[in-house]
């Protein structure tokens, strides 16, 4: 979706909208639009800093 502040923005189909650190890329490809499963590292990171919102 967009570039902002060392990061790229993805949304899924559902609307769902997650953060990947560039600098946690590494040499790694990264498309305008692919399968879920391939992001699920940093949608995991997401929902829990949602979690976390919530407690607080």
């Amino acid at each position: 979706m967009r570039y902002r502040k060392g990061e790229l923005y993805y949304s899924t189909d559902c609307g769902f909208e997650f953060p990947v650190p560039v600098s946690d890329t590494g040499d790694g490809i990264f498309l305008a639009e692919d399968k879920a499963l391939t992001y699920m590292r940093w949608i995991r990171k997401q929902l829990e800093n949602i979690k976390e919102g919530m407690q607080d």
